[in-house]
């Protein structure tokens, strides 16, 4: 007998038994993150909402950044007056940066 015939064979190769993450019964860390319903979503589906999903925590990351940047640039901004004395006896007042702008870029 002609074995094309017969019908698909089963696949017994060590990835068979090992499905992708992609694949009903595949694991990964996060995701899927519905189990086994997920992956039996349609995959156009899925990629719609896993863009939308990693779209949100760039933007979440963003907003986090800007936050972080506004104070670092509030703390390295400080300046204070600061009394000299001149050469002739008398004192002034000059303003001088807190932190070493070099170090603090």
């Amino acid at each position: 007998g002609d074995s094309a015939s017969a019908g698909p064979q089963p696949n017994h190769s060590p990835a068979a038994s090992n499905p992708t993450i992609c694949e009903v019964g595949g694991r990964g860390i996060f995701l899927p993150a519905f189990g086994d319903a997920e992956q039996r979503w349609d995959a156009s589906t899925r990629s719609l909402l896993y863009g939308v999903a990693l779209l949100y925590s760039f933007l979440g990351m963003s907003i986090v950044s800007d936050i972080f940047m506004g104070a670092i640039e509030s703390v390295t901004s400080k300046r204070k007056r600061v009394r000299v004395k001149s050469s002739h006896g008398g004192s002034r007042y000059v303003t001088r940066s807190v932190w070493n702008s070099t170090v603090a870029n």
